[in-house]
């Protein structure tokens, strides 16, 4: 079966650095495709400078649904002024007891600002962090969202296999040393539990493959498409790893 490569910045107004290293990947045309935070940026004009640099660029553009890392827009959303995956006790904040509807709501509220930004519904929709894959009741949430609206979603398969939810407890305890207090194989099977209920209506595919720095996942569209996860930053004018990969590419194209 043939594919169609997309590669994709996740990340934009989520702060300067990213936003800036999204912008020199557009003008170099590394990328085909951002997903945008709309709930990082404390302030409406910043967000909106963001977005016209944005919208003169001829790519897709999807949402990057944001529950740890900024304010939430629901008012029923926990930690309403600024959520974060783990608190400063270095505890795992965003857990079980955050219902279903309340996950919902806050994503139906991310969703509806990024329409009217955007005045179109977005491309597809992620999650930064993952945490959308961490936990089953944010999982069906975002899952039951996508198939409502009719989005594309990017394909949660590594994290339903378990070999990706082993990794990523791995990284976050190294990077955060925060312990998930969960068992890897055990919430992917619940995971896998909620997708068998949506897998029918979602618009998605379900292969996953890795190399180099980056991220390949298979993501859904009419065609089955390979997409290529980065996350473009620019630190005190220096370009990160990602942005050294994805120009090598383009001159390997």
């Amino acid at each position: 079966m043939d594919y169609k490569s997309v590669i994709t910045a996740d990340d934009f107004a989520l702060d300067e650095g990213a936003t800036d290293g999204i912008l020199y990947c557009l003008d170099k045309q590394l990328i085909d495709s951002v997903s945008v935070c709309v709930n990082a940026s404390p302030r409406k004009q910043e967000l909106e400078s963001y977005i016209a640099k944005l919208i003169v660029y001829p790519v897709s553009v999807g949402l990057h649904i944001n529950l740890t890392e900024g304010v939430a827009l629901n008012a029923t959303t926990p930690q309403t002024s600024d959520m974060k995956l783990f608190d400063a006790s270095r505890i795992f904040t965003m857990g079980e007891s955050v219902s279903y509807g309340i996950w919902r709501l806050e994503i139906l509220a991310q969703l509806e600002k990024f329409m009217r930004l955007f005045r179109r519904p977005p491309a597809h929709i992620d999650c930064h962090q993952h945490i959308a894959y961490l936990i089953p009741e944010a999982f069906s949430a975002m899952l039951s969202v996508a198939v409502e609206k009719n989005i594309d979603i990017r394909s949660p398969q590594p994290f339903i296999t378990g070999l990706r939810m082993v990794g990523f407890k791995q990284k976050v305890h190294c990077r955060y040393q925060v312990n998930l207090g969960f068992c890897p194989w055990q919430r992917s099977r619940q995971l896998a539990a909620v997708y068998k209920r949506y897998v029918v209506s979602l618009k998605t595919a379900d292969v996953d493959i890795n190399f180099g720095d980056c991220e390949h996942r298979y993501v859904s569209s009419n065609i089955q498409s390979l997409e290529l996860v980065s996350h473009p930053r620019i630190e005190n004018n220096t370009v990160n790893r990602d942005i050294r990969f994805l120009e090598k590419l383009h001159t390997m194209q």
